[in-house]
């Protein structure tokens, strides 16, 4: 089947469930406001008769109430049928790019690894589009993520955005952060600021690290190119930590990816969209599996 047909396929049964919901909504809601009017017809029976009739209340009420009940299961039933053909939707997008282990929207990456990243000191955690799948041999996990953190009283978001770990080859310890979510996160931090070669580096990123040598190790004169080429390409902050034998890179790009909206009409765009969330996570990979120190022989690999 080709993509155009695959896509008008789609499009047609997405639009035609879109349709339905809004239907059975509107009767929903209807027959649910049906069954005010007979209470308002009460209340002025006894205010201008003295007494109150309740066949006037109980005989149209009844029925209007199923009705509602019903038309609004219904509709709740093909918005939850709508939601699964864009979820089927997403799981295809990642097929198409990755050797997919695992999709499920209502899952977020495991909060000690979320720690291990090393963002910010968070209270509260909460995300969604849990992706665990393998590219060019190397297995990794991504997801949507928001933490948040409070001051006296004030809870306040302090990251939204999205978080990928991808195991190393080889240990890194202690941790080296490279990131440019500053601020009083780094400000507080008990490790050492590490002042590379390159200027303009340094002006965009911070390097933390209890060993400096560590960070000379990973970071080379093309990761660091490599890191500020991916800078400029997603136009949001990155922070990156390499702890252990995994390394964590998360973009605050305060949206979510992999979503799609249920009330959109247009969903080539949709579409094109996911495929470049995609690209951009293939693209971060391309670029950190080049570093041979980090990720060994496998960054070599052309598999998908």
């Amino acid at each position: 089947m080709s993509q155009s047909t695959s896509d008008a396929e789609f499009s047609e049964q997405f639009k035609s469930l879109k349709a339905k919901i809004a239907i059975f909504s509107t009767l929903g809601t209807i027959f649910y406001v049906m069954t005010f009017i007979p209470s308002f017809i009460s209340i002025l029976s006894v205010i201008i008769f003295g007494y109150l009739d309740m066949s006037l209340l109980i005989v149209p009420t009844v029925p209007s109430f199923i009705l509602g009940i019903k038309f609004s299961r219904t509709a709740d039933k093909l918005s939850y049928e709508q939601q699964q053909l864009i979820l089927k939707d997403i799981q295809n997008t990642l097929k198409n790019n990755f050797e997919l282990i695992e999709y499920n929207y209502d899952k977020i990456i495991p909060e000690a690894t979320v720690r291990k990243a090393i963002l910010f000191n968070w209270i509260s955690i909460r995300g969604n589009g849990f992706i665990n799948a393998v590219y060019r041999d190397a297995e990794f996990i991504f997801c949507n993520l928001e933490l948040e953190s409070r001051i006296q009283n004030s809870t306040f978001l302090i990251f939204g955005g999205q978080l990928l770990s991808v195991p190393l080859a080889r240990e890194i310890t202690p941790s080296v952060t490279i990131t440019e979510l500053s601020g009083a996160a780094i400000v507080f931090d008990k490790r050492k600021r590490v002042m590379m070669e390159d200027a303009a580096f340094n002006q965009q990123f911070h390097v933390v690290t209890e060993d400096a040598q560590k960070a000379f190790y990973i970071l080379t004169p093309q990761f660091m190119a490599f890191i500020m080429s991916l800078k400029w390409f997603v136009h949001n902050k990155i922070h990156i930590c390499f702890s252990g034998f995994s390394a964590h890179i998360a973009i605050q790009s305060k949206q979510d990816y992999f979503v799609s909206n249920q009330d959109t009409d247009d969903i080539l765009a949709v579409r094109k969209k996911m495929q470049r969330e995609a690209d951009f996570i293939k693209r971060i990979l391309d670029g950190f599996l080049q570093n041979e120190r980090l990720f060994g022989p496998r960054a070599n690999s052309t598999k998908q």
